[in-house]
């Protein structure tokens, strides 16, 4: 896998609409898109790649004593295979690079509008 720093935002929304607008309209949860992208943009933002072929993208926030996961997208067809598992795997190597012990993750409230 590759992991490059990207600011192709839409291409991690678009991924992100078709992954998770269905949960969101299960949970009744609102989906905004314009928030999103302020989210994105305001975190580093990885593409993933393996070759030419989009896989998935991750953001984070490095903090003073932790990096922040705030997002980790992955495409259909790379789930259930460790691409996941790598993915934390070079986030781990991100934050020792930083001198950072610490990973915390974002996990969606039912009661949050995202």
């Amino acid at each position: 896998m590759n992991y490059s720093s990207s600011d192709d935002i839409e291409k991690s929304l678009d991924l992100t609409e078709q992954l998770m607008l269905g949960y969101y309209r299960e949970y009744d949860l609102v989906w905004d898109r314009n928030k999103r992208r302020e989210l994105l943009s305001s975190a580093e933002h990885y593409h993933i790649s393996d070759g030419n072929i989009f896989v998935g993208f991750f953001a984070f926030f490095k903090n003073d004593d932790h990096i922040y996961v705030c997002d980790l997208q992955l495409t259909p067809e790379h789930q259930n295979k460790g691409v996941g598992s790598a993915v934390m795997q070079h986030i781990i190597s991100i934050a020792s690079s930083f001198g950072l012990m610490s990973i915390k993750l974002a996990l969606l409230r039912f009661s949050e509008v995202i």
